[in-house]
């Protein structure tokens, strides 16, 4: 019974993400979008493997972030455990009683997390600002309701600090981006974030009925909040202009909402995730560091090359076709911050097919066309992007190391495996390292 309720889940779930993948294009800023279903296979692993082992420079700092961020990860979410199973005893509920709190609490959510989503697609003009533009991206409907399935599942084990073996042992290794886990709680599937999300719920409801994230009361860390270390938790601006009661009535006792005196007066959304957000580069908290969800371009871009700005994929076309001689439309764009920057870091390699020139740690920088489109170097720059670290190539696939997502199936930092077939309508670019 629970099998069928969860594949009706994710029928529901796949359903509504197609409907918003058709209104949420951004035309400079890199898609979460991944179009390549190929799976990871052991031989396409133990050649990773072996690139990781006599990887130097910014490769070896791009496996090292993933096994960093991992590491961090577990640590995290046993220590979140340990505290649920503390506080869990000292309730003196049953499990039973305990479970129905949280699903009681999981629908309350769906109902104000649908009421907002629902405001920010009303939104007029004038209440567009940068809260607006990062939480449209929240995804905290497919977290919650996905969360409840978790929770039916496992509620006893969690409750007695028990971490599912499935998670401890997905993180024991390098995570996949695969789209073959949507049932499983691996590292590199949206279920490790939505089983995040079940931990912060559960803790949030033993603090009662009209509490929310701000009210956890988790250790500090060096002088710092929970909010500011967490590998697993990160809270962006809610929209200025959009009056919260408007949105429900009970929106302050929602569980991902968060306030304290540091942060802007409308408060802040908090979300679980597993390393990814569509916006890295605004989304990030200069006082987390590492624990800052990134997109594949700030991940790249910023995490490993240290870039101090926002760069992304349309930036990285600009500058390639700029340096190839291809026409482009942007003419002063040599003149551009960006330009200089990547003009000191990366030179970029042409060759007709570019499985030929992929070496280890070379920048993958795709631009994608809309629907049935095709995406022409002379003529225009498609709709959304994609960036990677490449490892290797074959004559149908290119493997990466990437932080990515695709809702509701994966989401997270590690190999990436992208068909050329697939990607026969993309502009794909290689970069070599100065």
């Amino acid at each position: 019974m629970k099998m069928i309720s969860y594949i009706l889940l994710i029928n529901c779930s796949l359903l509504l993400y197609a409907c918003a993948i058709n209104t949420d294009i951004i035309i400079d800023q890199d898609s979460e979008n991944i179009v390549s279903a190929d799976i990871i296979n052991d031989e396409d692993m133990k050649r990773v493997e072996a690139i990781k082992m006599n990887s130097t420079g910014v490769l070896k700092r791009a496996f090292d972030l993933e096994d960093e961020h991992r590491k961090l990860t577990l640590n995290e979410t046993k220590k979140l455990l340990g505290i649920l199973h503390d506080r869990f005893k000292q309730s003196g509920l049953s499990v039973s009683a305990f479970e129905d709190r949280v699903l009681k609490r999981m629908r309350r959510d769906l109902e104000i997390i649908n009421a907002f989503n629902k405001k920010l697609e009303e939104a007029k003009d004038r209440e567009k600002d940068d809260g607006y533009k990062l939480c449209k991206h929240n995804r905290l409907m497919e977290i919650i309701s996905g969360s409840e399935t978790i929770v039916k599942e496992y509620t006893e084990d969690m409750v007695n600090g028990i971490l599912p073996e499935e998670f401890e042992k997905s993180l024991a290794k390098m995570t996949t981006l695969e789209r073959n886990k949507e049932d499983k709680i691996v590292s590199g599937s949206f279920m490790a974030t939505r089983f995040k999300g079940a931990i912060i719920t559960m803790l949030v409801a033993l603090k009662g009925d009209n509490a929310n994230a701000s009210k956890l009361d988790l250790p500090k860390e060096r002088n710092r909040t929970w909010r500011d270390y967490s590998v697993v938790f990160h809270t962006i601006p809610l929209p200025k202009k959009i009056d919260q009661l408007s949105i429900h009535p009970n929106f302050e006792s929602f569980t991902y909402y968060y306030k304290n005196a540091a942060g802007p007066p409308q408060g802040e959304m908090g979300f679980p995730h597993s390393g990814y957000f569509p916006d890295g580069h605004h989304a990030r908290n200069p006082h987390k560091g590492i624990s800052n969800p990134e997109d594949c371009s700030s991940w790249v871009l910023h995490r490993i090359l240290n870039a101090k700005y926002s760069v992304t994929s349309y930036n990285i076309t600009q500058f390639f076709r700029i340096k190839t001689g291809i026409r482009i439309s942007n003419k002063n764009y040599d003149k551009t911050r960006e330009y200089g920057w990547l003009n000191s870091v990366l030179t970029p390699v042409r060759a007709p097919k570019v499985q030929t020139v992929i070496k280890p740690g070379y920048v993958l920088c795709i631009r994608r066309p809309e629907a049935e489109g095709v995406v022409i170097p002379g003529k225009n720059y498609g709709v959304s992007g994609h960036v990677a670290i490449a490892l290797f190539a074959t004559d149908t696939h290119i493997i990466a190391l990437a932080c990515t997502r695709d809702v509701p199936i994966m989401e997270g930092i590690g190999v990436q495996k992208i068909s050329l077939e697939t990607e026969k309508n993309s502009d794909i670019m290689i970069l070599g390292h100065k």
